[in-house]
């Protein structure tokens, strides 16, 4: 499939908040549509459960619904069954995520998300239970150095994307152990791409329950930190669970944004409406970040 490239809208200040919508939910019918038009958020539109049964025109109609309600809406490109490290088919997994970024190129969208997909420990002879109990005695855990192979699929494939597409790309850690095999691809993919820090992820997949290393993670992508996922567990599954009905110390991550003057856009990755309200009721009285007297003097100027 071939679409026109649109040209990206205006990138959405850096206080936007998005939150996570499938495209079934995009009809302004739909109560969690409703919602985020009620709340002010934007949609960071997921992919992954149905984009593959909508045809040409259905994409269409759409995006005509974000151009009229949500123009600079975002995508979250799909990743099931899309892991270029590993595996055969290695052309068709490229194939098919080009035709999800053709199409989300209709939404003429801010930013796409992806999923590097790096493997760590939850899938070596060690596995997560056995690392869980592991000494903090290094910061960012195992090597996680990536192999050549690895690397050389991942720029063909991101840099597909950019190719692709005219948005801002974010690549999201996943099981990765340590942010380093994620910066060491955007090294190669120049200033479009950076990195989406996903603090359930990081909280279950890479153990930060155990290892307590938030610090170390900031301090590494603080460079190419371009946006965050928030949602919370309690470090035994990838839960998103509310901001504040999980384990995560959320207190513990403003501290930390605010010590390190980082104040990337966000997403509230919370899958159900009542969930999403209640993450946005805590980040109300208690922002992610909150903006700077300089930012203010912006404003009224």
């Amino acid at each position: 499939m071939t679409t026109q490239k649109v040209s990206p809208p205006t990138t959405p200040p850096p206080n936007q908040i998005f939150a996570s919508l499938t495209l079934d939910s995009l009809d302004p019918a739909n109560p969690g549509f409703q919602l985020l038009q009620k709340l002010g958020l934007w949609p960071e539109l997921s992919f992954e459960s149905s984009w593959s049964k909508l045809s040409p025109d259905q994409f269409r109609e759409k995006a005509k619904i974000v151009s009229d309600h949500f123009p600079g809406a975002a995508v979250h490109l799909p990743y099931g069954g899309l892991d270029f490290g590993r595996g055969d088919n290695f052309l068709e997994k490229k194939d098919r995520l080009l035709q999800a970024t053709e199409l989300a190129e209709l939404f003429a969208p801010t930013h796409l998300i992806g999923h590097p997909n790096f493997q760590s420990l939850s899938d070596s002879v060690l596995g997560q239970k056995k690392y869980a109990g592991f000494k903090r005695g290094n910061l960012q855990g195992p090597s996680q150095t990536p192999a050549q192979w690895w690397l050389d699929r991942s720029i063909s494939v991101w840099s597909a994307v950019l190719a692709v597409s005219s948005a801002q790309l974010r690549l999201e850690n996943t099981y990765e152990h340590s942010p380093e095999p994620i910066l060491i691809l955007l090294h190669q993919l120049g200033e479009r791409a950076g990195f989406c820090l996903d603090l359930g992820h990081w909280f279950y997949y890479a153990m930060g329950r155990h290892w307590d290393n938030l610090d170390f993670w900031l301090t590494q992508t603080a460079t190419k930190l371009a946006h965050a996922h928030v949602h919370d567990n309690n470090g035994e599954g990838d839960q998103h669970r509310p901001l504040g009905q999980g384990l995560i110390n959320y207190g513990r991550v403003r501290q930390l944004l605010a010590e390190k003057e980082l104040r990337p856009p966000y997403t509230i990755e919370n899958h159900r409406p009542q969930d999403l309200r209640a993450s946005f009721n805590e980040l109300t009285q208690n922002p992610l970040w909150r903006e700077t007297d300089l930012d203010l003097e912006r404003k009224v100027s």
